[in-house]
């Protein structure tokens, strides 16, 4: 009676024993899974670092080309004002050789018609200085 009253504690205990066992390997388990999932999740933290890091350097050469089209914009634009300077200045010589030509075909054609007016007098000079030849022959 005594051994079966060891054996039925035994069992009892084994039974415990048993259910203390499946508890211990579901929590295994569970921790298990919760250690593989912490491995993902730092794996994709890297990931994301790493990434994160590219587009740091994407983002620094992005404003330094940024930097180097605003410095190449400001040239253009005083290299534009200079030009716009020279144009209008190019504009007003233009204009000012433009009225020089108008006056120098004005005097040009009033020489021409000078000249031809000094012909045309010279030729009646000459008719007058006939005329008084002949005037003086017949006194």
């Amino acid at each position: 009676s005594l051994k079966q009253e060891e054996i039925e504690t035994l069992t009892v205990q084994q039974g415990q024993l048993t259910h203390d066992l499946c508890s211990a390997r579901a929590v295994c388990a569970e921790k298990t899974k919760k250690d593989a999932r912490v491995h993902e999740l730092e794996t994709s933290r890297g990931d994301l670092l790493r990434e994160l890091e590219e587009q740091r350097g994407n983002l620094m050469q992005a404003n330094r080309q940024v930097s180097l089209k605003q410095e190449e914009i400001e040239t253009l634009t005083v290299q534009q004002g200079q030009l716009t300077h020279d144009l209008c200045s190019a504009r007003a010589v233009c204009a000012e050789k433009t009225k020089k030509d108008a006056r120098v075909h004005e005097l040009e054609t009033s020489r021409g018609d000078l000249l031809r007016e000094l012909e045309e007098q010279r030729g009646n000079l000459m008719q007058a200085n006939r005329q008084v030849s002949l005037k003086q022959e017949e006194i």
